[in-house]
């Protein structure tokens, strides 16, 4: 195999772990490949038949970073000694984060290794929480994707997030409870019974003129509101399972999926008009075998790549081909994606299929950002909202992506910058 072949082939991480700790190092392993992250682990990836030491040696050669499941078994074993070792002699200063110890046991590693800062899920016994440490190590920075509040303004008006009163006979909220959340962007449609918590983002938005939300406005009051919403929702009840009300642009839709992901436990239920008929779509419902194909690619490897998801609109194309050339000095390529059973207001016939192509469309992004080097993606949408969000919980680990909507003139404005790590 060519250097180039191999270096293009290489997985993210090659998980280094002693065979008593294999469920803690499976768990990890699953939950990056969930992430779309592609990983090299001996439980599944040596077969009868190899050999162990060139599997290890190759393992560790063909990964791009190695994370060590530290503990007292790892520490007092004899071979796991050179797998951790053979990171850190790539880069022994930490510039590039190579090695990524993550500590599942009480146990304190000295020498070279106790100078490695660790992930630690000691004593983190609520899975949503022990997978969002594991994703938020792997971000460049830790920087929120809201701006933080100015500490000398005047705390944000009532109205902003407005929680409904809890009926004093309940006592706590159940943990069963399925929350509920009112986005109104579009226009206002009342939830029955009243969601707790309620936004109004109705003075953002014109659906005659195609008026959006800009970045800034993104930055600057949404996403706060947003991430206020999310803390009422959490401190009612430990329970993540959110249904979601009202009617808005796509990029908002995306951007609530966004901050409710999936790796961090949140689930969602709409209603949406699929297949020609109203019904009740969950993101956790299992995902059909459906898939997306590629339809049309175009330009060179550059800094920004154009990603399009056509799923209702035959017509599409025209105009994303059309915003493509027109702005060919900024944007370096495009790829447009569409359902491989056609696109059309038929083209999901249930919430499986929404599911399925937002979980393959999360992967295909990951691939082509790659393929043409490129560091933002400006994703382009033309979808119903339920896609969009279970899109959005699976935006993770994918940089900076500009998330665009139509204009009143037929082309795209982009709407939100979302920073996924």
């Amino acid at each position: 195999m060519g250097e180039e072949t191999r270096r293009l082939n290489m997985k993210d991480f090659f998980v280094s772990y002693n065979s008593q700790d294999r469920t803690w190092a499976e768990w990890i392993a699953w939950t990056l490949e969930e992430a779309s992250y592609s990983v090299i682990i001996q439980a599944w990836d040596f077969r009868p038949g190899g050999n162990f030491v060139l599997d290890m040696q190759k393992a560790a050669r063909d990964s791009q970073r190695t994370i060590a499941v530290l503990s007292n078994n790892y520490l007092q074993a004899e071979y796991t000694h050179p797998e951790w070792a053979t990171a850190f002699a790539k880069d022994p200063q930490s510039l590039k984060r190579l090695l990524i110890p993550i500590r599942v046991q009480e146990c304190q590693p000295d020498g070279i290794l106790g100078q490695i800062v660790y992930v630690d899920l000691v004593g983190c016994s609520a899975e949503a929480a022990a997978k969002e440490k594991i994703l938020t190590m792997l971000q460049e920075r830790a920087k929120p994707t809201a701006a933080p509040a100015f500490p000398g303004a005047a705390p944000m008006p009532h109205t902003a997030v407005s929680v409904a009163p809890v009926f004093p006979g309940t006592g706590a909220i159940a943990s069963s409870h399925t929350l509920g959340l009112a986005v109104h962007g579009w226009d206002e449609h009342r939830a029955n019974p009243d969601p707790m918590v309620e936004l109004d983002w109705r003075q953002y938005c014109d659906r005659s003129t195609r008026k959006v939300p800009s970045p800034d406005i993104w930055d600057n009051t949404l996403f706060p509101q947003l991430k206020q919403a999310q803390q009422t929702l959490i401190e009612a009840s430990p329970n993540r399972s959110i249904k979601l009300y009202g009617n808005r642009p796509l990029t908002m839709t995306l951007a609530i999926g966004v901050t409710f992901p999936a790796v961090a436990g949140y689930q969602f239920e709409i209603e949406q008009v699929t297949g020609g008929k109203a019904m009740t779509c969950k993101s956790t419902t299992e995902p059909s075998t459906t898939k997306l194909r590629v339809v049309r690619e175009q330009g060179i490897e550059g800094d920004n790549l154009i990603f399009a998801i056509n799923i209702s609109v035959p017509t599409a194309w025209d105009d994303i081909s059309h915003f493509h050339k027109n702005n060919l000095t900024e944007l370096n390529a495009l790829v447009y994606v569409e359902p491989e059973q056609g696109v059309g207001q038929q083209s999901l016939q249930s919430d499986s299929d929404a599911v399925a192509l937002a979980i393959h469309a999360k992967d295909l992004i990951r691939q082509y950002r790659r393929q043409y080097k490129a560091k933002k993606v400006h994703l382009i949408l033309i979808c119903p909202a339920f896609f969009a969000l279970v899109l959005g919980q699976h935006l993770n680990a994918l940089g900076q992506i500009l998330a665009y909507e139509r204009t009143e003139e037929g082309s795209y404005q982009v709407s939100v910058c979302l920073r996924t790590g």
